[in-house]
């Protein structure tokens, strides 16, 4: 048989499995499942359908991004707004159906038919949750601009059931608000005095924003946030006049674009701020570094503390030696001369000063003066050549 159609048929063959899979792994049919009878059962039921629509929305998610990614060049990408978004043309309703007909790989086309799937059973869910809905005696506010679903919760519980402020939010805090209500959704509000059973959700009701993907928008915003690195200073000063050109653009736009504004100011700020902590933070390294490579590191100790050590005096070169920490600098740009006080070392006078490593020749490229009192000073001849280094200073009495 030609290895083509051998292809071809294996392909097929893997294709209707996994459709035959699919159709075995089906939930039931919804539409079919009697409705429950009392106020306990049905928000039972709602809070279930709420938490399998996050599940498959979750997964819908992952698929859709693993599509996305096989996706190269201009080809058809899917986006989670367009397929659940309301209210859809006919045209958005079909748009994942046309790219499963298109596409001729086998893979992409199980995934494509599971993200159907998917979109069809939260849709199925939705319908489920509005069913149960009409079913609990409720009172509905529709949201106004300024409003949050815990005013609107207190503002219930407080005028329709006399309930104090105390007692509203403990009854609030059993249950979950949504934080992302948008003017013209119906906030939906029942409570079972006999059960002292609370309960409050959000619909779209007039506005064109089904709460769902509102819902993952913004937490696709904030996984996005999260994973954005902080730009280097000269990106972030380009980053700060593009959003001063945005502010200025946002004049002209209406009102309800003053809350993005003022979203973009915090940004300016922000960036600034993180501008200017980088540059002291590059400042103070510059600074840093620049000290370190024009200053000579050095351990002064008496000749006794030195033989505890073990640092003999004939050492031309210097290692890491056990209890030898080079704590001490002499900045080279600002100051050429040491001076030792004996009695920085538990002694009445200084006698001698030898320097290791004994490369450095006294009198050529450093000297040692003792003064009358005892004191010693060291003054570098030659500080080019000490720049960087570390010396031992052996003091004897």
């Amino acid at each position: 048989m030609d290895k083509s159609l051998l292809k071809l048929l294996a392909l097929t063959a893997l294709a209707l499995g996994f459709v035959l899979f699919l159709s075995g792994c089906a939930e039931p049919d919804l539409t079919e499942l009697p409705l429950p009878e009392t106020p306990e059962e049905v928000l039972a039921e709602l809070t279930e359908a709420r938490s399998k629509i996050d599940h498959r929305t979750e997964q819908v998610l992952e698929r859709i991004r693993a599509w996305n990614d096989t996706r190269t060049g201009n080809e058809r990408k899917v986006y989670f707004a367009e397929i659940f978004e309301e209210p859809l043309s006919a045209k958005e309703q079909g748009v994942l159906n046309k790219l499963f007909e298109e596409e001729q790989n086998v893979s992409y086309r199980g995934l494509l038919s599971q993200i159907i799937v998917d979109r069809d059973r939260i849709q199925d869910y939705q319908e489920r949750i509005a069913s149960l809905e009409e079913r609990l005696p409720r009172d509905t506010v529709t949201v106004a601009k300024g409003d949050t679903h815990y005013r609107i919760a207190i503002k219930y519980l407080a005028e329709k059931h006399g309930m104090s402020e105390e007692e509203a939010t403990e009854k609030i805090r059993q249950i979950n608000l949504d934080d992302d209500i948008l003017p013209g959704y119906k906030v939906w509000l029942f409570y079972q005095a006999e059960t002292d059973l609370f309960a409050s959700w959000v619909h779209r009701g007039d506005s064109k924003h089904n709460p769902l993907a509102v819902q993952w928008a913004k937490r696709r915003r904030m996984i996005s946030e999260r994973d954005e690195a902080v730009a280097m200073v000269a990106g972030l000063e380009d980053r700060k006049l593009a959003l001063e050109g945005e502010i200025l653009s946002l004049e002209v736009s209406v009102q309800d674009l003053e809350a993005r504004r003022g979203n973009l100011e915090k940004q300016i700020a922000q960036v600034t701020t993180e501008r200017d902590e980088q540059q002291k933070i590059a400042q103070v390294r510059e600074s840093e570094i620049e000290r370190i490579n024009n200053s000579m590191f050095y351990y002064a100790s008496t000749e006794a503390d030195l033989k505890d050590k073990r640092v003999e005096g004939w050492f031309n070169r210097l290692k890491d030696i056990k209890g030898v920490e080079y704590n001490e600098y002499l900045d080279l740009r600002a100051s050429t001369a040491i001076t030792f006080v004996p009695a920085d070392f538990g002694l009445e006078k200084i006698d001698k000063v030898a320097m290791l490593p004994k490369h450095f020749k006294p009198g050529v490229d450093y000297t040692v003066q003792i003064a009358s009192n005892g004191n010693a000073t060291i003054e570098i001849l030659q500080p080019q050549i000490f720049r960087g280094q570390k010396v031992l200073f052996s003091i004897e009495d």
